[in-house]
């Protein structure tokens, strides 16, 4: 049935009118966690915002880390033994910019740290098999978002909750991990950013640094946030 219905609608349509049902139809408390962090969106906010920020040239990065409860609101659980930072860049200059995201590294005077991987933050937060309030593997849970494929495969083929809560964290970190991103003017960008805690914690990072790529004349700004 669903596949007849997809051949039908355009799938960005079809998203539309299941999200539209999630919506009025299901409660936040209905909802697993890793299927409502999916569905969650950062609120909007420049990166002045942020106690910690940097400023060049009318484009500003700032940087948070975030707690247990943030964690699991967008991810769906803690991530185990890392640490978890939210980055927001905000460009208010005259140009657009190339955010290079996904190059973004903890320092100290001599090494470099770079960010976990999607694989290793997936196997950090471990999507539990047991169910919490409804077991998604037996509702329309994991189809309410049709382009998570591997959630449809998954529910098709009555795999685990596990399996299907996992799909979902993995959509979930393709779409607010960091990336390089290309940014208008008056636009701001949020992402987030895993480090493996051991490493951290035997490196002492002194700064996280990242760059951002002028457009116009193909020149680079880098950005040092203290810690």
């Amino acid at each position: 049935m669903i596949k007849q219905f997809r051949s039908r609608l355009p799938i960005n349509i079809f998203a539309a009118i299941l999200f539209s049902l999630v919506s009025f139809g299901l409660s936040a408390q209905d909802m697993d966690d890793y299927a409502a962090a999916y569905f969650y969106k950062f609120e909007p906010m420049e990166a002045e915002q942020l106690l910690l920020h940097q400023e060049q040239r009318n484009i500003s990065v700032g940087l948070v880390q975030l707690d247990e409860d943030e964690q699991e609101q967008m991810l769906g659980d803690e991530a185990e033994d890392t640490l978890v930072y939210k980055v927001v860049v905000t460009n208010k200059s005259p140009v657009r910019i190339l955010l290079l995201g996904r190059d973004i590294q903890a320092v100290n005077s001599n090494q470099q740290l770079s960010s976990l991987t999607l694989p290793q933050i997936v196997r950090a937060v471990d999507p539990p098999n047991a169910s919490t309030g409804r077991a998604i593997a037996d509702t329309t849970l994991g189809v309410l978002t049709m382009g998570v494929h591997t959630a449809i495969r998954h529910v098709a083929e009555g795999d685990t909750d596990r399996q299907v809560r996992t799909s979902y964290l993995e959509s979930t970190l393709f779409e607010k991990m960091l990336g390089h991103k290309v940014i208008e003017p008056g636009g701001s960008y949020q992402g987030l950013v895993v480090f493996d805690e051991e490493e951290w914690g035997n490196m002492e990072p002194e700064s996280i640094n990242l760059s951002v790529q002028n457009l116009a004349q193909l020149a680079y700004l880098d950005f040092s946030l203290s810690l």
